[in-house]
């Protein structure tokens, strides 16, 4: 993309990534725990505006006519899910309704900006944990008094969102949401509807009950009215749920009735229940694969995975017998650093072949449902890595080592794209000859073989991705993706890859996108005026995903 990229790019950039210099830092348990030290709750949002006040915004808050184009581009990430998180959404929605030219309307339904706003701020909150998250955004940007604090009202337009978010839902699944986040950040479900004086009574019987629970701080009302057929499994449900929090003692297996009963995740039974191997015996016959997978090291823990479990077979079969669109909604990543944590514990647990092999399998399966986004792309995947450094560990999956990783990626481009080229860059840039027909362990074994190939000194060996860009420059490829164990070796002053992108830009690569991913590494690459340039530091099962929306591109078409 040639020349410089224009404001509502950059804004589509901010939202879709989380920052203004196309830059992405997964999540460690090091900067969760910085985190949760500056908040109230320790409930973890990717993007945070206390760290991050995006300028990119600023030119669209000058006027009405500029802030209803944002709120355009908004409304169409929101629509095609170009996010990877929610949160810079959120923090853009925010922040125009409290920071846009005032309207003279006094009634925010009269204000085309804020009434937009919070209309697609009421969309873009499916969920209770959204909108706790949005609250406490929109007072973030409230204006500050006179003693720097942020005390500003709740206003109309805002509980009238709200209102809203609890009066839009059928009563059951309004209950049934209300229970997967009961508070965060600072905020509770009571707060929220005090605040906006609901009267839920006006809006049926079971959604009173609801309501009630919540304000009540979530103790049921002994209620001598008359319900009807929706009020009674509304009651029925809170009932049961509330239920969860006594002590079983030795009736545990009530645990697992009530969440077979009504199909409960683990995010909506209480905390208590989470040390009690019944409550994952009633999540198997219809938890989500991606929840079971993660669920694993859990029931290991608590012997349910031993080679006499009658549980074992339960597991496998759900892993082995998934359908596509299960396997489309699971994770590689996430299977991997499973298999590797529930692989290498040799303390807590001991380790069963069968739930290895079915993880192993479920693995490959969900590879082989990765979409083919990239067809018709030429692409090139350059791998930089020291094998002797193998025992690093990736920053966001401390389970896996580089070369796992390396291996992961390298098994998704191969089903993603048609055209692509796997390098190794050592002293030079040499061809690895991988296929995807390759299992995971055979991809690994030769991209260390690549990797192995030319031993010579440290100093010699690090080709450098200053020396890819060069190389690839005159040979067209669509998509460049670098995936290395370090991105720089001058951590101070500017850095050669700069220079090299930038040259390699000049050499007609202009519309080329490049993607760097530093597994053990957090200096930033990133290049504020480059749309075409994606910089990730760390591993997740978030990064497969960014990676396959920056090459798709976020294109209007």
């Amino acid at each position: 993309m040639e020349g410089t990229p224009s404001q509502l790019d950059l804004l589509s950039r901010f939202v879709c990534v989380g920052s203004e210099d196309g830059t992405y830092t997964v999540t460690t348990q090091k900067n969760k725990q910085q985190s949760h030290s500056k908040r109230k709750s320790t409930s973890t949002i990717l993007f945070s505006a206390e760290t991050e006040k995006p300028e990119v915004l600023s030119p669209f808050l000058a006027s009405t006519e500029e802030s209803l184009r944002a709120l355009d581009k908004l409304r169409k990430v929101f629509k095609r899910k170009w996010y990877i998180s929610k949160d810079p959404l959120l923090s853009s929605l925010a922040r125009i309704v409290r920071s846009s030219v005032p309207s003279n309307e006094k009634n925010h339904e009269n204000d085309a900006v804020r009434d937009q706003a919070y209309k697609l701020a009421l969309q873009v909150c499916e969920t209770s944990k959204d909108l706790f998250t949005f609250v406490n955004l929109d007072k973030f940007y409230g204006k500050p008094k006179v003693d720097g604090k942020c005390k500003v009202g709740w206003g109309r337009g805002l509980r009238t969102m709200i209102t809203e978010f609890y009066e839009s839902k059928p009563a059951l699944k309004l209950a049934r949401e209300v229970m997967h986040c009961k508070q965060a950040l600072g905020f509770t479900h009571r707060d929220l509807i005090r605040q906006c004086h609901l009267h839920p009574s006006k809006k049926g019987r079971g959604r009173a009950e609801v309501m009630n629970y919540l304000v009540k701080d979530q103790q049921l009302v002994d209620s001598k009215m008359e319900m009807d057929e929706e009020a009674q499994a509304v009651m029925t449900f809170l009932q049961d749920v509330h239920q969860l929090k006594g002590n079983f003692g030795d009736n545990k297996d009530k645990v697992r009735v009530l969440v077979e009963k009504h199909g409960l995740t683990s995010q909506q039974v209480p905390p208590n229940c989470l040390q009690f191997k019944e409550l994952y015996e009633g999540l198997l016959g219809h938890e989500p694969l991606n929840e079971l997978v993660q669920h694993i090291p859990k029931m290991a823990n608590l012997q349910m995975l031993n080679e006499d479990s009658p549980h074992v077979r339960r597991v496998t079969d759900r892993l082995t017998s998934a359908d596509e669109a299960e396997l489309q909604q699971l994770s590689p990543a996430l299977v991997l650093k499973v298999e590797k944590k529930y692989s290498a514990s040799k303390k807590k647990w001991k380790k069963n072949q069968d739930v290895v092999n079915a993880l192993q399998r479920v693995y490959q399966d969900s590879l082989r449902a990765t979409p083919k986004l990239l067809l018709g792309k030429k692409c090139l995947l350059a791998l930089n890595f020291d094998p002797r450094h193998k025992d690093v560990r990736v920053d966001g999956f401390t389970e896996l080592k580089v070369i796992h990783v390396c291996a992961l990626v390298t098994e998704i481009m191969l089903r993603t794209t048609d055209s692509l080229q796997v390098v190794h860059l050592t002293d030079e840039v040499e061809a690895v000859p991988v296929t995807s027909l390759m299992n995971h362990r055979k991809v690994t074994e030769t991209l260390n073989k690549a990797a192995t190939k030319n031993k010579v000194l440290e100093a010699q060996r690090h080709y450098g991705l200053e020396g890819c860009m060069s190389w690839a420059s005159g040979k067209r490829f669509d998509n460049i993706l670098i995936v290395c164990e370090k991105k720089s070796k001058a951590p101070h002053g500017p850095s050669p890859v700069h220079t090299a992108i930038a040259e390699f830009r000049r050499n007609g690569n202009a519309d080329t996108k490049i993607a760097i991913v530093g597994l053990a590494d957090t200096a930033k690459m990133g290049m504020a005026n480059d749309l075409n340039l994606l910089d990730v530091s760390g591993f997740d099962e978030t990064v497969p995903v960014l990676l396959q929306k920056f090459f798709q591109g976020y294109s209007d078409d």
